[in-house]
């Protein structure tokens, strides 16, 4: 019996008599209304012509902002300047900067007991390249180019 059913709809398939129950499918009827099968994909549909409202305010980037004012050039940077040797600044480097001086006034304290340890290492060495340093700059604190006073740094 089954059979028979599947024979009768294949052969008026054949025929060209429609097989389904109800309308046909809805994108049809709006494809015969219309003459396409999505109103928004018209070239200009209405809702395009309409000003879109997202929610967004307005932009009101020019009345928020002021007018930018020229900035005043620094005067340069006179040459030739010197100080105490140091170390190259780098950017972040606090941190070294506040250590390395910390070393150099626990230096001071003995110099010379400090100084003898550096007597066995190689003179191309960055470690004696760091000792010369030390030394230089105490020379010239010494010297008395620099205000130097032991017994405000080294209070017991």
């Amino acid at each position: 019996m089954q059979f028979q059913d599947t024979t009768s709809i294949f052969q008026l398939q054949n025929q060209a008599i429609p097989i389904r129950y109800g309308k046909p499918e809805p994108w049809k009827v709006i494809a015969a209304n219309i003459g396409r099968t999505k109103p928004t994909r018209a070239a200009q549909p209405d809702e395009k012509k309409k000003k879109k409202n997202d929610g967004r305010p307005p932009d009101t980037k020019k009345e928020l902002l002021t007018v930018e004012k020229p900035r005043k050039k620094l005067p340069p940077k006179p040459l030739g300047q010197f100080g105490l040797p140091s170390y190259p600044w780098k950017a972040n480097s606090c941190w070294l900067d506040s250590s390395l001086e910390l070393l150099f006034l626990c230096t001071m304290r003995n110099f010379d007991n400090f100084s003898s340890i550096f007597d066995p290492v190689p003179r191309n060495s960055g470690l004696y390249a760091f000792h010369s340093t030390l030394n230089q700059r105490r020379l010239i604190t010494a010297g008395g180019n620099h205000v130097y006073d032991k017994s405000k740094v080294f209070a017991t």
